[in-house]
């Protein structure tokens, strides 16, 4: 009997050894797959809040318009009230008094708003240049001789009803 001892240790251990062997293994395999759920949970999270703080920023920015819009409503400027006008000149000569004028008009103001499409201004030597593509030519300065002026765009203007 001294001798079957050891033997049935043995067999018991071999038996025993790949069914601990594949215990081990299956938990370690749930444990990753529950590392990786935590992981994705936790970047659900954190998408949910950048996602919650983005409808935040909006309704902040919807309440900001809404509360503009009544204040624009109370002050009489709703868009009924604004003539909307097209302008378009094209190459047209203008000496600096003009010049000024028209810059000046192509600001904002308190009663119109001017939305620009295109401002381009051309003097003589460019258009020489353009027209021979040979060595610019220096400008002096001095007047606006040769100076056109081509202006698009919409004046948008407060008409108090």
């Amino acid at each position: 009997m001294k001798g079957t001892l050891p033997a049935i240790l043995g067999v018991a251990a071999l038996v025993a050894l790949p069914v601990a062997s594949q215990m081990a293994a299956d938990a370690y395999k749930d444990y990753q797959m529950a590392n990786e759920r935590f992981r994705a949970f936790a970047e659900y999270r954190t998408e949910q809040q950048r996602f919650a703080d983005r409808v935040n920023a909006y309704r902040a920015f919807a309440q900001d318009v809404n509360s503009f819009m009544r204040a624009a409503e109370r002050s009489g400027i709703v868009p009924e009230a604004w003539v909307s006008y097209d302008v378009k000149l094209e190459n047209r000569p203008v000496d600096i008094e003009s010049f000024d004028a028209l810059v000046e008009t192509t600001r904002h103001g308190e009663g119109y708003y001017f939305k620009p499409r295109m401002l381009e201004l051309t003097t003589a030597a460019g258009r020489a240049q353009q027209q021979d593509q040979g060595p610019r030519r220096r400008s002096t300065g001095a007047g606006t001789e040769g100076v056109q002026l081509s202006l698009e765009g919409t004046y948008l203007v407060y008409d108090r009803l």
